[in-house]
């Protein structure tokens, strides 16, 4: 049986179990769409700007998923793009659409990472992905609410 996804739109959500400053680090990153305009997104924050934006697109959910750093552990950049290309592969087989996208720290002790913005994609395969790629979060949004992280 899987472990239940805990949903995380502040610090206060986290259970005490879980690193708080890791935690303080996912909220306190810009999630990025660097071929759009649109402003980068945080977890429990959306404004007009990008609500219009998303509409625009016709987006009713999307994700932020990465493969880079498992476990919030550092590896290579050479190993991060590799296990990132296998993502892309598994994503142009599940996903309608996704584009790159980096998460960026607003600290400098964690550098930026790449991932991908995957519009339409479900909940479920998304939380498999990022449990695949050895993950702790992703990021969540569905329409109407606002983008939340998923600690797996």
């Amino acid at each position: 049986m899987s472990k239940p996804v805990i949903v995380i739109r502040n610090v206060e959500d986290s259970p005490d179990w879980i690193d708080r400053e890791l935690v303080t680090a996912y909220l306190r990153t810009d999630y990025c769409i660097p071929s759009h305009s649109v402003r980068p997104f945080r977890v429990g924050a959306i404004d007009q700007g990008q609500l219009d934006w998303l509409e625009a697109q016709d987006t009713r959910t999307f994700a932020f998923i990465t493969a880079w750093n498992p476990q919030s552990k550092m590896y290579s950049d050479k190993y991060n793009r590799l296990k990132n290309k296998q993502l892309a592969a598994t994503l142009n087989r599940v996903a309608p659409l996704f584009l790159p996208g980096a998460n960026n720290a607003d600290d400098s002790l964690w550098p930026p990472e790449e991932s991908f913005w995957a519009p339409g994609i479900s909940r479920t395969t998304a939380v498999t992905l990022g449990r695949r790629y050895r993950q702790n979060a992703i990021v969540w949004w569905e329409k109407g609410a606002l983008p939340e992280l998923l600690w797996l």
